[in-house]
């Protein structure tokens, strides 16, 4: 009996928390400020006039971007971050997208972020992303309004747009693929 439970236990250790597809390439050597990897126009949306806004440390992270939310941030380690808007049509409707990219100095860091349970950052629910982009990535739809996010390499990657239609998630996948690009051509 007690030899059973050694094995069990050895099973569930040896396992691990995540599954290999939620494990980022920790070879990539992509590096770069998250500005760099802004898109330009997609799909006709353009970034809004004085949306972006950038920090380098906690206090610029806790004044002016994250409005508080700065704690997930700090304890994961970041380095750099960046928050913007897009606007543009989403087929009849009018839409907003936002955009955040923040890096980290290690990729196991980004993952820990993402995977991030104690400040809500990972949804409750959620979808494969189709087709996937990142080392890990999903979709998560609310009323209204869906959410991309992703991990490549050290950068977290947050996309969200105030509109639930097929139009708006087609240009979130847009957006998703062209930063993705961006960041590991």
């Amino acid at each position: 009996m007690l030899w059973a439970a050694a094995i069990i236990a050895s099973t569930l250790i040896g396992s691990g928390c995540d599954s290999d597809e939620n494990k980022p390439d920790l070879t990539c050597s992509t590096s770069g400020h998250p500005e760099d990897f802004l898109p330009g126009t997609v799909q006709g949306f353009d970034e809004m006039a004085g949306a972006r806004q950038t920090a380098a440390t906690i206090p610029e992270l806790q004044a002016t971007v994250v409005n508080g939310g700065y704690q997930p941030y700090e304890l994961h380690g970041f380095q750099e971050y960046v928050h913007t808007a897009y606007q543009g049509s989403a087929g009849v409707s009018l839409a907003t997208i936002d955009i955040s990219i923040t890096e980290f100095p290690t990729a196991t860091q980004a993952l820990a972020m993402y995977n991030d349970t104690q400040y809500g950052i990972k949804p409750a629910t959620s979808e494969p992303v189709t087709p996937p982009v990142g080392d890990a990535s999903r979709l998560a739809r609310s009323f209204g309004s869906l959410t991309i996010d992703y991990v490549v390499c050290s950068y977290w990657v947050k996309l969200y747009v105030n509109d639930a239609s097929n139009d708006a998630l087609s240009v979130l996948q847009a957006f998703a693929t062209s930063i993705e690009q961006e960041i590991a051509p």
